[in-house]
């Protein structure tokens, strides 16, 4: 918020044109919005624009600023102003005026006010409620019934933590700045599953790759030659490959570019996805546009509807090969139940190339993305909201992407200084 003051600040003081021009663009847009889909009020008048998140029992300010630019990523569809942003189509509904619930404060220290709007944020919104957690009401109660005025922040991170970890899904995250709660401030932390994370390790150590492997956007990319000499990509996150995500997807695809060109008398590529726990969408389209030779729609969305059994389109992922061309060598991806969130959009894009193969076990079968939503203790909770449907129209949430061939790799092999998914990768491309 101290962006958009200062950005506000800096219009008012270097030109009276600046708002003008604001509210000449904002203006067939003007009025009051809400999309019951993503649970968010849109107000836009006057050139300025305002955004709020609720749910049946909250309402909490999100955005206050200019609505410079809006006419990028709005338009006006049978009457409902309808934002596409990312390849997310959200559309909202005309409405009188805000509920009065968002002029109240949101923000409270009271345990109690956390605890109901993390239950009204998944009763309202969480897309799989029926797959994954079949007695919610019967866990909703007992959380709600372990809360009082008195409870300590570490008690309140049980009942939350217990609440979301009964889902089951790789995709539930809860952001708390405070160390003494959660390691690095997001739990569920990439420790919580020491397989996933051991995996990660050797993976980025290059334990099983030729002499000469190396680590690239700051450790989220290794490349090298598998023992077997096929040439080699891991990416063991989505997310982070520089300071910002233009940086970061520019240094993603100058990597594997440059992977792609050095590749010579290699037998094939290796794509290693094992304990890659997603990041963010907009990586996934960058890789598989190097190995899709024809513009497809890997993947469609849908989003709930809030408080309903009901879902309505959000959006859909296209990928536009390179105009340079694809590699259109052999490639074998490795993935585990580990790979989640944005790998496994990855892996729902590449699985539609002929030529490439799925190697090892079914993926986390957590496909949505990330939905955030501020908690009234500055807490961030974060949920799925939407199901991914694959080219085909076929929902791999819960049972996880298939592979092609499972191989199972343990801890007993990696305590024995082996990976037999690799060598069995090894084996696929040389045959």
């Amino acid at each position: 918020m101290r962006r958009t003051a200062a950005f506000l600040a800096m219009c008012a003081l270097a030109a009276a044109g600046c708002s003008d021009g604001a509210a000449r663009e904002a203006a067939p847009f003007e009025g009051v919005w809400r999309s019951d889909a993503f649970g968010s009020f849109v107000v836009i008048e006057g050139g300025s624009l305002q955004v709020f998140e609720y749910t049946s029992v909250s309402c909490a300010p999100l955005v206050d600023s200019t609505a410079r630019g809006i006419s990028d990523i709005a338009s006006i569809v049978d009457d409902r102003l309808v934002v596409r942003d990312s390849g997310r189509v959200v559309a909202y509904d005309a409405v009188d005026a805000l509920p009065e619930r968002c002029a109240e404060e949101f923000l409270t220290d009271d345990p109690r006010r956390t605890v109901e709007v993390v239950i009204a944020t998944i009763d309202e919104h969480y897309a799989f409620l029926a797959e994954r957690l079949p007695d919610w009401e019967a866990v909703r109660d007992t959380a709600t019934g372990s809360v009082s005025e008195t409870t300590t922040p570490a008690e309140l991170f049980e009942i939350v933590t217990g609440l979301l970890g009964s889902l089951g899904d790789a995709q539930v995250r809860l952001a708390v700045d405070d160390p003494d709660l959660v390691a690095g401030s997001v739990w569920p932390p990439e420790s919580a599953d020491p397989d996933a994370a051991r995996i990660r390790s050797e993976i980025t150590a290059g334990t099983f790759l030729q002499p000469g492997w190396e680590t690239l956007g700051d450790g989220g990319i290794v490349v090298g030659r598998t023992q077997g000499g096929s040439s080699y990509l891991a990416l063991t996150r989505l997310v982070g490959f520089d300071d910002t995500t233009d940086e970061g997807i520019e240094a993603l695809a100058a990597a594997i570019d440059e992977l792609i060109a050095g590749i010579g008398d290699a037998p094939g590529l290796v794509i290693d996805l094992r304990g890659n726990r997603g990041g963010l969408e907009v990586f996934a389209p960058v890789v598989a546009s190097r190995f899709l030779d024809t513009e497809r729609v890997v993947a469609r969305r849908t989003a709930r509807v809030a408080g309903a059994d009901e879902f309505v389109a959000s959006g859909e992922v296209t990928v536009t090969p390179m105009p340079t061309g694809t590699y259109a060598g052999r490639v074998v991806v490795l993935i585990d139940p580990a790979t989640a969130g944005a790998a496994e959009l990855l892996v729902l894009a590449l699985r539609t190339q002929e030529g490439i193969t799925l190697l090892g076990e079914p993926t986390a079968g957590s496909l949505s993305p990330i939905f955030p939503r501020g908690l009234p203790n500055n807490w961030i909770l974060g949920i799925s909201n939407q199901r991914v449907y694959d080219a085909d129209g076929v929902l791999w949430e819960v049972s996880g992407i298939p592979p092609d061939e499972t191989v199972a790799l343990t801890s007993e092999d990696l305590d024995a200084g082996r990976d037999p998914v690799l060598q069995r990768a090894d084996e696929i491309l040389a045959g």
